[in-house]
């Protein structure tokens, strides 16, 4: 899978209301979304509208290169058109956290490594570990003003009430930020995440590991979830016949009987 480039942003945080904006274009038939479009059809200014629909592709709300809506995207746009729903908002932070994208490789590793909840995070902690992100992925040593920058965007993008602040990730602190304790996402965001994951991390396996799953850095990690709230919604996906849990004997298994995530999405918002 593709995934956005680090410098992707034009130095602004995700805006959720920016986004509706591209969503709009993006459901129109008539129109696609690109530069002209936005900038005729919206209120979004030139760096904006270069920036959201970037965000839109690493939220998973639009596909790469085509702009057209996705599958979360059109469910998103239909039911949840102001982008105001939990479900949408973990969504969209699991498409940008993902370990294979489409978001960014630095939001990955910022996400699965570094938020631990409790967790204070000063400001010159997080620029030395994007700094060495981009390094290890992209070859790139950044200068120090492009790694402020993103440790702003990535900040500002879960503090701020127009963004993924009503998750409750991240506290801005004078020294940088704090992690909180969010509440977890249902267990049919989390089905709808964890068949995309699975996509991209086991694609040739039905079966693996269950303590795959809460391995530092992995899974149950990008949404902050402990051993047993991760085992409580896999049990409720378990008695809904999506998944099976083989814990007959240890090691514990996890054995996938969806078909794709869109088994999943179309109750994120039950």
């Amino acid at each position: 899978m593709s995934r956005l480039a680090t410098v992707f942003h034009e130095s602004f945080a995700l805006n959720r209301p920016a986004i509706t904006q591209v969503l709009e274009i993006a459901s129109d038939e008539a129109q696609k979304v690109n530069f002209d479009s936005l900038r005729e059809s919206t209120s979004l200014g030139a760096n904006y509208a270069k920036a959201m629909p970037r965000y839109s592709v690493g939220a998973g709300l639009l596909e790469d290169r085509s702009y057209c809506l996705t599958a979360f995207g059109k469910f998103a746009q239909q039911h949840d058109p102001d982008l105001n729903n939990p479900s949408t908002l973990w969504l969209m932070h699991y498409h940008l956290s993902a370990p294979a994208g489409p978001g960014p490789a630095f939001w990955h590793y910022l996400v699965s490594r570094q938020l631990r909840q409790g967790a204070g995070l000063e400001r010159a902690s997080l620029i030395e570990a994007v700094r060495e992100s981009v390094l290890e992925t992209e070859g790139k040593a950044l200068v120090d003003r492009s790694a402020r920058t993103l440790v702003t965007v990535f900040g500002g993008s879960y503090t701020k009430s127009d963004a993924l602040g009503r998750l409750g990730i991240l506290e801005e602190t004078d020294e940088g930020y704090r992690v909180l304790e969010p509440d977890p996402p249902n267990e049919w965001v989390i089905g709808y995440a964890l068949a995309h994951y699975w996509d991209s991390v086991w694609p040739q396996f039905k079966q693996v590991a269950l303590a795959e799953l809460s391995e530092f850095g992995g899974f149950s990690s990008l949404f902050f979830l402990g051993t047993y709230q991760l085992n409580s919604r896999l049990r409720d996906l378990q008695s809904r016949g999506l998944l099976e849990l083989v814990q007959i004997a240890p090691p514990h298994q996890i054995l996938r009987l969806w078909k794709s995530p869109q088994d999943f999405l179309e109750h994120i918002y039950d």
